[in-house]
């Protein structure tokens, strides 16, 4: 059993910001040994959320790790919503984003921002 162990951290400030987090997400699936299929379901999982961080929550970060054999994406938002929709595009996001991966839990404390936590095992 491998102990957790932070890969990248990524800040999600652009566009182009939310682009380089989904070439990471495949490329650091890749290099641990997940099939092409996985590699594209855990970048569009990946692309979906930190896309929905950046539009609606002015940005935020997303940091990969492994823990336990298995991916972990932590993509993470500080600030209030910009718009009034985000929370229902969250929703949305996270269902497509559970069908992609093999865990996904949000978390939108009372403190205003977002956490995301994705898995495949």
């Amino acid at each position: 059993m491998m102990a957790s162990a932070r890969i990248l951290q990524v800040g999600i400030a652009s566009e182009p910001d939310v682009v380089t987090v989904r070439q990471r997400a495949r490329q650091i699936a890749g290099l641990l040994g997940y099939g092409v299929q996985d590699q594209v379901r855990i970048a569009t999982a990946v692309s979906e959320v930190a896309r929905c961080a950046y539009a609606h929550q002015s940005g935020g970060r997303a940091a990969f790790a492994v823990d336990q054999d298995q991916l972990r994406v932590t993509i993470s938002a500080d600030g209030a919503s910009r718009q009034p929709q985000a929370a229902a595009e969250l929703k949305s996001v996270s269902i497509t984003a559970r069908r992609l991966m093999d865990d996904c839990s949000v978390a939108a404390d009372a403190a205003p921002g977002l956490r995301v936590e994705l898995g495949k095992a």
